[in-house]
């Protein structure tokens, strides 16, 4: 394990490993002892894994949508570049930190919302697949 100072999420990372899922990102400062470690010599994965798993913050939720049902992401500026666009946003929230955390809350509120709302759409779709289909498949 290398230590870099990228700022990404890792959801592509966890995506890759569980698939279709609710992502919550821990904090990186909870790594900082593997890390510095990392700095110094190679860490064992059984020491990684054994932090990952029992760390409050590490949660597996899987998340599936109902059949015939998609939903598309579009970028209609041709896409950002992670660090850059974290750094902006990070910078935001320093400058700005009450509309920061406002618009933050706002937004994990909403998301949660949706997740809801999907996971309520999945259930009725095992009672009566065939009505779901009919809805989403026509």
């Amino acid at each position: 394990m290398k230590h870099n100072s990228s700022s990404g999420s890792g959801f592509d990372v966890a995506a890759a490993f569980y698939g279709s899922q609710r992502y919550t990102r821990f904090l990186p400062q909870r790594l900082e002892a593997l890390l510095q470690e990392a700095s110094q010599q190679p860490v064992p994965h059984s020491k990684l894994l054994a932090t990952l798993n029992t760390s409050p913050w590490i949660k597996h939720i899987p998340f599936s949508l109902p059949r015939g049902l998609h939903l598309l992401l579009g970028d209609v500026q041709g896409g950002s570049e992670t660090p850059g666009m974290v750094k902006k946003v990070l910078e935001w929230r320093k400058n700005q930190p009450v509309a920061a955390k406002k618009l933050w809350d706002d937004l994990a509120r909403l998301n949660f919302e949706v997740e809801t709302e999907l996971r309520q759409l999945g259930e009725l779709e095992k009672k009566d697949s065939a009505g779901m289909s009919s809805v989403f498949c026509s």
